[in-house]
């Protein structure tokens, strides 16, 4: 029939080029797509593959690992290795309790800067299911990713002002210098305060931490390589006359 042909060139279109292609391929002559779906079924809820299919889902659970943010491995993809392998085992009639699955997934969690989540949730354990665990921590890893670009960015907003007006300082040192014909002998010298450019309110949030590697920046990007090269120079003069 029309519909039964059909079916088949849907299976065709989803299995074509894969590993399943070859399970309906004998039916390819005669179109017949409820005998090809039946092969499907058959092999891929099978005994022996659904055993390898409950495995695999038992070992990404088991095995998988959330150290902290990075490129290539997100939290959200840690929540959804649970999710998958989860769902696998619960279609396979091999599903973890809620308490296991809530334990796998905190376990996996070892981010030095989710602990104090982690533990939140462990509290909780009595009143919170699975899905609220994960909610939980999703919305905290959510939270410190958003900080962490937040912080980054003022870091460069605050390195590019700071750079910005010590250059100008620089220069208007040189032109000094090259009209008097004489250098400021304090002109190598950084300022560890902050730059009174930089946004108060943008320099009230930072970290301590943050703040030091700024002020280094700025003393770095004070320092004037002339100042350096005239001292070397006296330096080397002053061995020659004695």
């Amino acid at each position: 029939s029309v519909r039964n042909s059909n079916i088949f060139f849907m299976l065709k279109s989803l299995t074509s080029g894969g590993d399943a292609w070859g399970l309906i391929e004998p039916y390819e002559v005669s179109k017949n797509g409820r005998h090809a779906w039946i092969a499907l079924c058959a092999f891929y809820e099978g005994a022996s593959q659904v055993g390898l299919t409950t495995e695999e889902a038992r070992t990404t659970i088991l095995t998988a690992k959330y150290t902290g943010q990075s490129r290539n491995f997100t939290f959200t993809k840690y929540v959804q290795k649970h999710l998958t392998g989860n769902n696998i085992l619960a279609r396979n009639k091999e599903a973890y309790t809620d308490s296991q699955k809530t334990n796998f997934f905190l376990r996996g969690i070892v981010d030095p800067e989710l602990m104090a989540f982690k533990a939140a949730a462990e509290a909780n354990l009595n009143e919170w299911k699975f899905e609220r665990v994960v909610t939980y921590m999703r919305t905290q890893a959510a939270k410190l990713t958003s900080k962490d670009g937040k912080d980054s960015r003022n870091i460069r907003q605050a390195t590019g002002l700071s750079k910005n007006r010590n250059n100008k300082n620089n220069r208007r040192k040189r032109s000094e210098y090259q009209s008097q014909g004489k250098g400021n002998k304090e002109s190598g010298k950084g300022n560890n305060a902050p730059s009174t450019q930089l946004r108060k309110d943008i320099w009230d949030e930072l970290s301590p931490e943050i703040k030091d590697a700024i002020k280094a920046a700025k003393r770095r990007a004070s320092t004037d390589p002339r100042t350096a090269k005239r001292a070397k120079t006296s330096s080397t003069d002053n061995s020659n006359a004695s």
